[in-house]
């Protein structure tokens, strides 16, 4: 981590250029290195902000990228320095142009409409590679879920997959960012914090309250977001929480007992939950696609 971390002035290795995001932890604003030109996203934390200093999922962040990118992964960001001074710290990533959240939102106001029951899904100005739809979506889906058997395999549970989370570069590459939320799972100890990921990208184990949760609510989130770029929509449109649940079960069936016997000790499981029966995807799904579907959307 040393070799990282650096006490030198921000603004005399960097141009900055101009804001591309911002939240209560501070400013992420695009600069250029001016030896090489080269562009990074910098994440400025202002530490004053905070009354016990830098925050915990700054560190987590840190830490867990750290870890990862010493396997130099290819579909996970990559952190290029840590700069610290008395009243901010500064995380420089790798820069890239687009996010899927950006980039789906984008294809909506250019009033572009999935194709009924062909490929759907998305198509590909952004990328300069010659794929068709359903071979990108595969290859996104493929990209993403790498990234997370390498976090997995090392007990990272990533907790905020969602699309603004996807980075996509130009050539067609996912890169999975932003693990300030990020846990490391263990075995003896799967006890945290339920108040995590996108209402719409969710599991419903998380919903019902359980603090003691797995990776499968990575590939949970997942599969909502394959949906959505294959059909232009979210999967679970829920407005609050009971809402989410509901849109759930009224899809997938409420689940009995004997098929998630953990259900009845979640703290926020009801036995007067409305029973809801399963309702089919339908032909606006391919088969290959349902299948992969009921893989992620498991009870667990």
């Amino acid at each position: 981590m040393s070799r990282l971390c650096s006490t030198e002035n921000l603004n005399s290795k960097y141009i900055k250029e101009e804001i591309i995001g911002s939240g209560t932890y501070g400013t992420v604003f695009r600069a250029q290195d001016k030896i090489t030109g080269k562009q990074y996203a910098i994440k400025r934390i202002l530490i004053d902000n905070f009354d016990n200093g830098i925050p915990a999922s700054t560190m987590r962040e840190i830490g867990v990228l750290i870890e990862l990118n010493q396997f130099n992964h290819p579909n996970i960001v990559e952190i290029h320095g840590i700069i610290h001074q008395d009243r901010n710290i500064s995380i420089v990533f790798e820069f890239i142009d687009w996010d899927l959240k950006k980039y789906m939102d984008s294809l909506k106001k250019s009033g572009y409409k999935p194709r009924g029951n062909s490929i759907g899904g998305l198509p590909l100005p952004l990328v300069k590679v010659k794929l068709n739809v359903l071979n990108f979506l595969k290859a996104f889906t493929r990209q993403l879920l790498d990234a997370l058997r390498l976090c997995h395999k090392y007990k990272i549970i990533h907790r905020d997959i969602k699309p603004s989370n996807l980075l996509l570069t130009k050539h067609g590459v996912l890169k999975l960012a932003d693990f300030g939320l990020s846990r490391t799972h263990s075995i003896n100890n799967r006890t945290y914090c339920h108040e995590i990921v996108t209402l719409w990208y969710r599991a419903p184990e998380i919903i019902l309250g359980s603090n003691a949760y797995s990776t499968a609510i990575d590939i949970w989130s997942t599969g909502c977001i394959a949906y959505e770029m294959y059909t232009g929509n979210v999967l679970f449109q829920g407005d609050s929480e009971i809402d989410q649940l509901f849109k759930i079960f009224q899809r997938l069936g409420t689940p009995r007992i004997d098929e998630w016997p953990d259900i009845e000790r979640m703290p926020d499981y009801n036995e007067d939950f409305p029973q809801f029966t399963p309702k089919p995807f339908g032909r606006e799904l391919s088969r290959e696609f349902q299948s992969f579907l009921k893989v992620t959307s498991i009870y667990t």
